[in-house]
């Protein structure tokens, strides 16, 4: 009986690729290429599956070990003109940045590295960039994250594809790797660094991982990659129904400075994993990462029975409570110091209204917009309702002094809302609207001579409404951005 072909380490990279749908036709790919035995590998199983002159091989010197890098490009410099693949060398340091940046070596050399992947993909016009990492790294990967508290976006590692960054080697191990390179009678350079235990990924890979093989299961690695699997699949469900939470949820508000705002009357009923998730994706998208003890925070914060309330995030996030919502936002642009010219929200402003038009709010991309409306022969009470606008405030112009002013709140400052017939001070009338405490300071106030006339989108005072007998109207439109 004929035995079936045996299927080589190319076919299943050629499935994977095919699978993940990792190369179109016709595309260019950059190889990242450090001279290891996985990248070496890499690279010569590319060659098998695209043309040469569709691949470019590029070497990021981290400035780290000055004379093995010499070394690692004079070779892969030969290694690809065998290959008739175009190589280029390039350096960073890696040490400078990690010191400016307070980042550890570790984590300032793969972002230099990515950084000039991109910027050289960009520059040479490749579609794509490959990198070797393979199931070991993947294992690694996970335990990183792990130790490092975490969530479960994190422990389902990494994938085949992420933007333009492409891994065909990700369900092939190191060792299966080693074996193609010897059989290929290839060699490749080790990496003195790969044996500094100063490095996290290191010392799981060559302390940690080889102890829990051998006291408690041969089998780990296999069954990390299985749980890998099995969380990837749980955590795409998870983000699916947290984007129809936030749907149901959030607001967001865009403009100069964006502002969330979660609605806490409905996502308090919300499941708990739901409520999490969503909270992490609020912090995220104001850019920020949240921790365990910040997210439990703002829940706590969600949760109280009492309105009010302030929490201080990183980068400046502040998370405010006011009735029943939350709002995500920050007081200044972020690294914009008060009393700068864009910061006029937060310091006060006065504008002078000569004549109608268009006018912006400092320091956010909100307007407000003055025109006036004439009436003729107004005949009865429908015709009279039919000439207001809903959406807008309607002042009887006749009523009003030009210029008008348009400014911020000022302590003491009182009005009488249209139908109350009771003066109040404008400072509690924002409470009573639960106009949250950081959104007061820069919401418009609209005088004329002195005497307020309306705040500006929510309520006019009520000597300036129109009546049967007003023939000019003031329409005041109200945008927030």
């Amino acid at each position: 009986m004929k035995q079936p072909a045996r299927t080589t380490l190319i076919d299943r990279v050629r499935a994977t690729v095919h699978k993940e749908a990792l190369i179109q036709s016709g595309e260019r790919i950059l190889v990242g290429i450090s001279g290891g035995s996985d990248s070496v590998a890499l690279l010569h199983l590319l060659t098998a599956l695209v043309s040469s002159d569709r691949l470019h091989a590029l070497y990021v010197n981290h400035g780290l070990r000055p004379e093995e890098a010499k070394t690692e490009t004079a070779w892969l410099q030969t290694f690809c003109q065998y290959l008739n693949v175009p190589f280029t060398a390039v350096s960073v340091s890696v040490k400078t940045f990690a010191a400016e940046e307070h980042r550890s070596l570790e984590d300032a050399a793969r972002i230099l590295r990515y950084r000039k992947l991109q910027e050289f993909c960009t520059a040479c016009r490749c579609d794509s960039i490959a990198v070797a990492h393979n199931s070991d790294d993947q294992v690694e990967t996970f335990f990183i994250h792990l130790l490092r508290g975490s969530g479960l976006q994190g422990l389902t590692g990494m994938r085949y594809r992420k933007g333009n960054i492409i891994r065909p080697l990700l369900d092939i191990s190191k060792k299966e790797l080693q074996k193609y390179l010897q059989k290929q009678h290839l060699e490749w350079k080790e990496d003195s660094s790969n044996s500094d235990l100063r490095f996290l990924r290191n010392r799981i890979r060559l302390n940690l991982l080889p102890s829990l093989e051998k006291d408690y299961t041969p089998s780990l690695r296999r069954q990390i990659i299985q749980l890998i699997d099995i969380l990837h699949v749980d955590n795409h469900f998870l983000n699916s129904a947290t984007k129809e939470c936030w749907k149901r949820n959030v607001t967001m508000t865009k403009g100069k400075r964006l502002r969330l705002t979660l609605s806490c009357r409905h996502f308090i009923q919300e499941d708990p994993a739901l409520q999490r998730r969503t909270i992490e994706q609020c912090c995220w998208q104001m850019g920020t990462r949240p921790d365990y003890e910040q997210i439990d925070a703002i829940l706590k914060l969600m949760g109280r029975k009492t309105s009010g309330g302030e929490l201080h995030l990183e980068k400046g996030l502040r998370v405010n409570r006011s009735g029943d919502e939350l709002f995500f936002h920050y007081p200044l642009p972020k690294g914009q110091k008060r009393g700068s010219a864009e910061s006029g929200a937060e310091t006060g402003y006065r504008i002078e209204v000569t004549q109608p038009g268009r006018f912006e709010i400092p320091g956010t991309q909100n307007v407000i917009n003055f025109r006036l409306k004439h009436r003729e022969n107004i005949r009865d009470k429908h015709e009279y309702l039919d000439s207001l606008e809903p959406e807008a405030l309607n002042l009887d112009a006749d009523k009003l002094t030009f210029p008008l002013c348009l400014r911020t709140m000022r302590p003491g400052d009182r009005f009488t809302a249209c139908g109350s017939g009771k003066t109040k001070k404008v400072a509690r009338y924002f409470s009573e609207k639960s106009i949250p405490a950081f959104m007061r300071t820069s919401w418009p106030i609209i005088t004329s001579a002195e005497r307020i006339v309306a705040v500006a989108g929510m309520e006019l005072d009520t000597f300036y409404k129109v009546t049967r007998e007003t023939r000019i109207i003031l329409v005041i439109e109200y945008r927030e951005h």
